[in-house]
């Protein structure tokens, strides 16, 4: 590991002439600098010396006097939340639910599946004929048989009545088999498929069901398939022309990135996630966005950890309609990138970038006074975080956030939590991390 550092970067001459031989000696000399740091500010308390934050800041609520923030977990629950929870306590004496709204049949099945009870009986309860689905969204299907799951969707397909225009199967390995997936090709009105974690999905199978449906499919998600290859990435690009909106190829971590290139025919995409493609690179990233780029609003590339920061520049510069960014787990993020960024996508909403640990306070200011209808914001795993970058937030987005994440960032206080006046912000991370 001598000479390089996270990412695979070559040291530099002030590294190299520092004696820096690695991450090993890196986390040592933090270690000793974090050591050094806690006994000098013991020193201070026991001289009576005031340490000085890092800003002055006085928040518009006391934290000692304020009333203490309600968890989510405290509020009262909805008479349709209790419903479902007495349902799914009591759902081996259920005969039958009847006709369900959609939205209904989505929590019983998220609730099943939170609390694993959600097998063969339950799947024939909410796809009975008289069930009147028209569409089937099961977050957990691992406890499900691949012949359970083939009625099912065969109840479904032959109802003339009530067509099944979107299935979303998570964890749809076990379930989903060649008989089952081979039903989803008589669902002539189906419009959305997401099959997560498909790893019994073989291309044959692919070709067979992309031939018959692909032409009318506008989502198309699959996840966690170590079958795929060039002959499966083909396919979606043959079938999945110029009706399809949505793509997300995520976590086939096999997957070279010359296998990608057909997907360059996809040229309606607003919505694009490669998501857990680690061997994706910068030239194959942007061969595949530049056809797309004016109309994409998403782009996932958690994971992409060989994407540099000239990429990500790039890709900025490019899609000037981006309001969603995934950048988590992409360590080679600078703030250059950062700041091009905040300077190209001032409409971004949605940013992660858990873990991109070269980010600094300045960046993240940068990125707070131009993005400021910022709603969601990770910082997850980001150690150069302080609190000058949330009197930023505080400054600029304090309206429109609604979601951060600051988990793993030590070097915060306690005051920004305690202390700010957006009651609609949810702060992940609250706790040792924020000490």
């Amino acid at each position: 590991m001598r000479g390089f550092r996270i990412g695979g970067i070559g040291e530099t001459e002030q590294e190299r002439g520092e004696g820096w031989c690695g991450p090993w000696s890196t986390a040592t000399r933090l270690i000793e600098q974090r050591e050094q740091a806690r006994s000098a500010r013991e020193e201070a308390i026991a001289a009576g010396t005031a340490v000085e934050p890092l800003v002055l800041w006085k928040p518009r609520r006391d934290p000692a006097t304020a009333t203490a923030r309600r968890s989510s977990f405290a509020r009262v629950p909805l008479l349709q939340e209790l419903a479902v929870a007495f349902l799914v306590e009591n759902i081996d004496a259920v005969a039958s639910f009847g006709i369900l709204s959609p939205g209904t049949q989505h929590a019983i099945a998220e609730r099943l599946g939170s609390v694993r009870k959600f097998d063969d009986h339950a799947l024939g309860l909410l796809t009975a004929e008289d069930a009147g689905a028209t569409e089937l969204v099961l977050p957990n299907c691992s406890l499900l048989t691949e012949g359970a799951m083939k009625q099912a969707l065969s109840r479904l397909a032959d109802h003339a009545t009530h067509p099944l225009r979107l299935v979303d199967l998570g964890l749809c390995g076990r379930p989903m088999g060649p008989e089952a997936v081979a039903v989803l090709e008589r669902l002539s009105e189906l419009h959305t498929l997401r099959l997560r974690g498909c790893y019994r999905l073989s291309t044959p199978a692919l070709r067979s069901l992309l031939g018959a449906r692909g032409a009318g499919l506008t989502e198309l998600v699959l996840s966690s398939n170590s079958q795929f290859g060039a002959d499966s990435i083909g396919l979606i690009g043959a079938h999945c022309g110029d009706t399809l909106r949505t793509l997300r190829l995520e976590d086939c971590d096999q997957l070279p990135s010359e296998c990608l290139a057909p997907l360059r025919r996809l040229r309606a995409l607003t919505t694009l996630s490669l998501s857990g493609l680690c061997l994706l690179t910068d030239e194959r990233l942007l061969e595949l966005i530049d056809g797309c780029a004016p109309r994409l609003t998403s782009l996932g590339l958690r994971g992409c950890s060989l994407l540099s920061p000239e990429a990500i520049v790039s890709v900025a510069r490019l899609c000037a309609t981006l309001r969603e960014l995934d950048l988590e787990g992409v360590e080679l993020v600078t703030d250059t990138a950062l700041h091009a960024i905040a300077e190209s996508l001032p409409a971004l909403e949605r940013l992660s970038l858990k873990g991109c640990v070269q980010l600094s306070d300045e960046a993240v200011g940068a990125l707070a006074a131009n993005c400021r209808g910022l709603s969601h914001l990770s910082l997850n795993k980001v150690p150069g975080v302080s609190d000058v970058a949330l009197l930023a937030l505080k400054t600029h987005c304090a309206d429109a956030l609604r979601v951060l994440d600051l988990s793993w960032c030590r070097g915060l206080t306690v005051t920004f939590y305690d202390g700010h006046s957006n009651d609609a912000l949810q702060v992940v991370g609250r706790g040792v991390g924020l000490a």
